[in-house]
């Protein structure tokens, strides 16, 4: 049960209260080490419009007051957010109702939002964490996607980026995973920015209670249910008490070192693509003479690179042998992805990969809007475009397109993508957040246009495309009726994929 941690003067200070604010005796620690940490990474600028995200609990409480403290210091706009995730019936519509009280009581404007993340996790097959990590960054980009906020501030402390090197470590994860939280990220259009990874959860207590601010506990953060609660009540303080005291510090330089080290590795690997690159025809093809020359490092973080799907440490080095090893073929290095390597007639090597039935799955086809196009096997289906009113803003293209021909193909390596409210990025990062399985990449269906990708399957329109009212084109996936499903069922009516 959600409960308040009430404190003898457990009301936010406001109007005149406030003026006594800087009489009461209470440790500030967190202020200093905050503002630090903001100006080493260079968080928030000068007119900045911030979204405080505030679920109620301690460590946003913590984020919101101490921002407020700082905020002449730091000349930014604060705001604050608040997403109802429809999970905890009265205590989630107790929890919206404190935080809008706290906003209330610093004066500060109030965004909110109400998401059903179980359905959300029903339909798209999603643990109900990730459904939730899903809506909050989906809220986060659509505020700043309206001009309304310039980047939300989360309150990930010293404790989370623990917990999390310490999950990715359980997992086997190199540098990039072991870099685990970032002090500022760029997440599917939504700018974060976390000003307090500098502060442990002692500080943000200490700094509260000192401060007689109240906050809400949410019983769900003690439930054993969830592997963090483990590693969060369990684990860590095990650790801390029968080997490292210092764990959490330790945890938290490993995570920087990490995470610079994966910048610098990410520059290198780059050049390295660029120079392995041999062609694009039809699709990418890398030289395994200078892939063979390359520092084994470097080897394996360009296979990390180029495989279309995440690879564990095994599935690489298979990888990796194969293409030194030499000799022509083609070799399943995990389920649905496969390496080819080719010799050309003056007998130069070069590799490139493939998912099952790659070669089928390519096509192109026009479709002029409004109007149908009918695509291939595996997809068997047609994509529908249609001038209508749009269930969900941002996912029509705009009304003036109509006339224009589109080309529909395949998704193809390499591929990028801006969808509305969302930053410019790889589609394969787009597919992974979807959980779309590496067997249905290869044929998923992308619209171009004078050979910009404008639509994708399961996206908002483009950004510089999409219509801003609720009437627009509309493009479905439509499969005939009787044909079979990926799950192997005959559909007894049309299923509209949108």
């Amino acid at each position: 049960m959600t409960k308040d941690v009430r404190l003898s003067r457990n009301r936010p200070l406001s109007g005149a209260n406030r003026a006594a604010h800087s009489s009461l005796n209470y440790d500030v620690r967190l202020l200093p080490k905050l503002l630090q940490f903001v100006r080493k990474h260079q968080l928030i600028r000068a007119g900045d419009r911030i979204g405080v995200a505030v679920s109620g609990g301690a460590d946003s409480v913590a984020l919101l007051r101490a921002l407020v403290d700082v905020r002449s210091q730091l000349g930014c706009i604060l705001s604050v957010v608040h997403l109802h995730h429809s999970l905890r019936g009265t205590e989630a519509d107790a929890d919206l109702a404190f935080v809008q009280q706290l906003a209330a009581d610093h004066s500060l404007e109030f965004h909110s939002q109400r998401r059903d993340v179980a359905a959300l996790a029903s339909n798209e097959k999603l643990s109900i964490e990730a459904a939730g990590r899903r809506a909050r960054i989906e809220f986060f980009a659509e505020l700043q996607s309206r001009g309304t906020l310039d980047k939300v501030a989360t309150a990930h402390t010293a404790n989370d980026q623990a917990e999390t090197v310490r999950l990715k470590f359980l997992r086997g994860a190199g540098t990039r995973g072991l870099a685990a939280i970032y002090p500022h990220s760029q997440q599917a259009g939504a700018t974060i920015i976390r000003p307090l990874l500098d502060n442990t959860r002692a500080d943000v207590e200490q700094y509260l209670r000192g401060s007689q601010q109240s906050w809400r506990e949410d019983a769900t953060n003690q439930s054993p249910e969830f592997l963090r609660n483990r590693v969060r009540h369990d684990l860590l303080p095990l650790l801390q008490r029968e080997f490292n005291p210092a764990l959490v510090d330790a945890l938290n330089n490993t995570a920087e070192i990490a995470r610079e080290e994966q910048q610098f590795w990410d520059t290198i690997v780059g050049s390295a693509l660029h120079e392995l690159l041999t062609g694009s025809t039809p699709k990418p093809a890398y030289d395994s003479a200078r892939f063979q020359s390359m520092h084994i490092a470097l080897q394996r973080r360009v296979l990390m690179a180029l495989t279309p799907m995440s690879l564990d440490f095994d599935h690489i080095e298979r990888t990796r042998e194969f293409i030194l090893a030499g000799h022509a073929g083609e070799r399943e290095i995990a389920r649905g992805v496969r390496i080819q390597l080719v010799r050309d007639a003056a007998g130069h090597h070069s590799f490139s990969f493939a998912t099952e039935a790659s070669v089928e799955t390519e096509y192109s086809v026009s479709l002029t809007l409004p109007g149908e196009a009918a695509l291939p096997p595996p997809r068997s289906s047609r994509i529908v475009a249609r001038l209508a009113e749009s269930p969900r803003h941002g996912m029509a293209l705009d009304a003036s397109l109509t006339g224009r021909t589109l080309t529909i193909r395949n998704w193809r390596a390499g591929d990028r993508y801006q969808p509305l409210g969302r930053g410019h990025g790889k589609l394969k990062d787009f597919f992974q957040q979807l959980h779309i399985p590496a067997s249905e990449r290869t044929s998923w269906p992308v619209a171009e246009l004078n050979g910009e990708i404008v639509w994708v399957l399961g996206l908002p329109a483009a950004a510089h495309y999409a219509s801003q009212v609720s009437t627009g084109l509309i493009l479905e996936e439509v499969t005939p009726i009787g044909a079979v499903t990926e799950e192997g069922t005959s559909q007894e009516s049309a299923r509209d994929r949108k």
